[in-house]
């Protein structure tokens, strides 16, 4: 069975836009001020953002990563990225950046044909 692997990368803006709609809309809005940092947990696929309050103070808001998983689909969907249905789905870190590893696995072959391996050639009939 052929299974196919894809790769998106999310780079920090796009992160960063994905948590805040995310945040938006279960009604649990960014307090104001400016985003500052970001911070990715290596182990645990979480995500700390750093707010600076114009009184100088400083705010943290942190997603677990079946937040931020949540956030990057509804991201994906609402711009019209491809993510199919019933594939396998796995956030992780590659290169300092989050992705999603897509694994879509093939359909059974058809048990009616043999399939037979020689040295350089494949050779398949079908079976009675």
């Amino acid at each position: 069975m052929a299974s196919e692997y894809r790769l998106i990368f999310f780079d920090q803006n796009e992160m960063c836009r994905a948590l805040i709609e995310y945040n938006r809309q279960r009604r649990t809005p960014f307090p104001p001020g400016n985003l500052k940092k970001v911070v990715i947990d290596r182990d645990r696929l979480s995500v700390t953002i750093q707010i600076d309050k114009d009184s100088g103070d400083v705010d943290k808001v942190t997603f677990d990563a079946a937040s931020v998983a949540a956030a990057l689909i509804v991201y994906c969907r609402d711009r019209k990225i491809p993510l199919p249905a019933k594939s396998a789905k796995e956030m992780r870190l590659v290169a300092d950046r989050l992705c999603f590893l897509i694994r879509i696995k093939g359909t059974p072959a058809e048990a009616s044909i043999a399939v037979e391996y020689t040295g350089k050639m494949v050779a398949t009939e079908a079976a009675d």
